[in-house]
């Protein structure tokens, strides 16, 4: 199958259900076909769909071949995203050094074929990875590489760069300055269109320390009333930070519903372990702060069983990759 067959038939089985798509691409992943852009097309389309899916080992197990060795490899953009989709495959589990590494790689390949384009991209992700590890100085060293490229890139990538420039801002208590890029992003990149959830994360937090009560009440409202949707990482940081302001300005009510929340959706979901974790620690820093000694007994022993977990899920991944 050459490479414009492929993507005639690939606009094809887009209509067709999940299970036939994957179908469609294991068979053709499993024929002896030499190091082309179709097999470089063929991964990638492959990955996302269990990527979609949550299944971010799976993605990583399908990409990883063509990354290992993609010098052999025609340069085609899609190889870009074969790294940036094993990037945030990596960094859903949070692997953020490795996840890294494949968004510079992307960088390096993007800047050797003069890729202009996605510069601003890979340095947005770069800094991402920064913001998990709470390395915020980075994460701003990046986001300002990003700003100096964003001419050549879709303008909507400024929504991403200055309100993840916001929230970096705002976590080195550099408020004045996070509150011009929250401005920013929003009145200049349409932030709010763009990424609506997280410029309503942004915002609460924002304004809370800003001392704004009404605006804060404002956007904590709507993050509390999309709980439901969110998928795990999401609703873990939302959890966090919501949390933290409960905390600071000893509102109980929040805390609580917070914790119910948590509760509510590990009974739904029971595998998402690190969801477990960030559970079982704020259920330990409220019993701390209500100096409940058998609430922080059975807070640190769920710490445990989710730690011991967690464990125990990394040695079985890193076995299969062997």
């Amino acid at each position: 199958m050459n490479y414009n067959d492929f993507l005639t038939r690939q606009q094809q089985i887009k209509k067709l259900s999940i299970a036939e798509q994957k179908n469609f691409y294991e068979q053709l992943l499993k024929k002896k076909y030499d190091k082309t852009e179709v097999r470089i097309l063929a991964s990638f389309y492959y990955g996302q769909l269990f990527y979609q899916e949550g299944n971010f080992r799976k993605t990583i197990e399908i990409i990883e071949p063509i990354i290992v060795d993609y010098q052999s490899y025609p340069y085609t953009p899609k190889l870009l995203s074969c790294f940036n989709l094993i990037g945030v495959a990596t960094h859903c589990e949070t692997e953020y050094n490795v996840s890294r590494f494949f968004y510079e790689t992307a960088l390096k390949i993007a800047m050797e074929n003069d890729e202009k384009y996605y510069y601003a991209f890979e340095y947005n992700n770069i800094a991402l990875t920064y913001i998990e590890e709470q390395n915020y100085e980075e994460a701003l060293k990046s986001l300002a590489l990003a700003e100096d490229v964003l001419k050549d890139c879709d303008e909507e990538m400024g929504a991403y760069i200055y309100i993840n420039k916001s929230i970096s801002l705002q976590k080195l208590n550099r408020l004045t300055e996070a509150l011009k890029a929250f401005e920013l992003g929003v009145s200049q990149y349409h932030a709010d269109t763009i990424v609506p959830d997280d410029v309503t994360r942004c915002a609460a937090t924002l304004y809370y320390k800003l001392e704004q009560p009404e605006k804060y009440e404002t956007y904590k409202k709507q993050i509390l009333s999309k709980m439901d949707e969110m998928y795990a990482a999401e609703f873990m940081d939302a959890c966090r930070e919501l949390f933290e302001c409960g905390r600071d300005s000893c509102d109980d009510n929040l805390m609580n519903h917070i914790l119910r929340s948590m509760n509510q959706y590990m009974e739904k979901y029971p595998d998402e372990i690190k969801v477990g974790l960030e559970f079982a620690e704020l259920i330990y820093v409220y019993a701390v702060g209500k100096m409940d000694k058998d609430a922080i007994l059975e807070a640190l022993e769920a710490k445990n069983y989710y730690k011991d977990r967690i464990i125990e899920y990394s040695k079985e991944n890193h076995i299969k990759s062997l």
